[in-house]
């Protein structure tokens, strides 16, 4: 499932399904917004707790509270790799103060949102209209596109759909653009996505695509259940997958440069094998080149 960078939304309202689980945020001029579960004292709790010791109000989302230099000025972020930006959820705030254009500018072309709408509605600023802390058509003006595939937080997707996110973000760096992925906290669900990823689409190792992520974006895959995950995700690409249908992932179509050449390109499992060499030493820094 691949996203425009200007066609996939406009501004707020309807849910498309795009195949069994996969779907795309639409919306459109003058719309209602979204609807969703009331959130109830739970998660205010949950959100009061998250706040404690962060200004901001979410130490998640809090960019002062992160281990090393974000990668764009005031929102909670890390370069994985060169092509693939880890964050918190940003905010509407953050894209009026030109977040939006400063993603463009930088070669990010896709803004993939793993939120539920309505989550974590009293951290941070808490939301907007859109039932998110931030308006998408923001980005898609400003030339970003938007993918949302959403899934409950600290939990897994079914397979088939981190696949289709995979191929997704597949199609947009095979062009030589970037991606940029988000939750609420940009640790549990998006440091998933990143590692499956390196999986399936850079041939590493499971532990090893898990060991690069939480190198570059301390704090990332936050339960045992998204560890073990990503070995089940490496067997499920690679067609041997022990679930009880014995599924096998699709020949992943996606995977594919607009040239047809697999993305398996030298320069980037050179860069992997060095960034996997500095996480032995216990260092951390951007992947680059040997």
């Amino acid at each position: 499932m691949t996203t425009d960078t200007r066609s996939s939304c406009s501004t707020a309202s309807t849910w498309k399904e795009n195949g069994a689980t996969d779907r795309i945020f639409e919306t459109s001029e003058g719309s209602s917004a979204p609807s969703w579960k009331e959130n109830g004292i739970t998660d205010r709790i949950v959100c009061f707790l998250e706040g404690l010791g962060s200004p901001s109000g979410c130490r998640h989302e809090d960019f002062r509270l992160q281990n090393g230099e974000e990668a764009f000025r005031g929102l909670h972020s890390d370069w994985v790799t060169n092509e693939l930006l880890a964050c918190a959820r940003p905010t509407d705030a953050m894209i009026e103060d030109g977040l939006a254009h400063r993603f463009a500018e930088r070669g990010i072309r896709l803004i993939v949102n793993l939120e539920e709408p309505g989550e974590h509605p009293w951290c941070g600023p808490g939301i907007t209209a859109s039932g998110f802390s931030y308006t998408p058509d923001n980005f898609i003006k400003a030339g970003v596109g938007y993918l949302h595939v959403p899934w409950k937080d600290m939990a897994c997707p079914p397979f088939p759909t981190m696949l289709s996110i995979v191929q997704s973000i597949s199609v947009f760096i095979g062009r030589r653009q970037k991606v940029a992925v988000h939750c609420h906290a940009g640790l549990g669900r998006t440091g998933l996505v990143i590692a499956c990823y390196l999986v399936a689409a850079n041939s590493l190792a499971a532990a090893d695509a898990v060991a690069v992520v939480r190198a570059m974006r301390p704090g990332s895959l936050q339960t045992r259940k998204q560890e073990v995950y990503v070995a089940e995700f490496q067997r499920y690409v690679r067609g041997d997958a022990t679930n009880g249908s014995q599924e096998q992932a699709p020949l992943l179509a996606g995977h594919y440069s607009p040239e047809g050449a697999w993305i398996y390109r030298i320069q980037d499992l050179a860069s992997y094998a060095c960034l996997l060499c500095s996480v032995c030493c216990n260092r951390r820094r951007r992947p680059i080149a040997c």
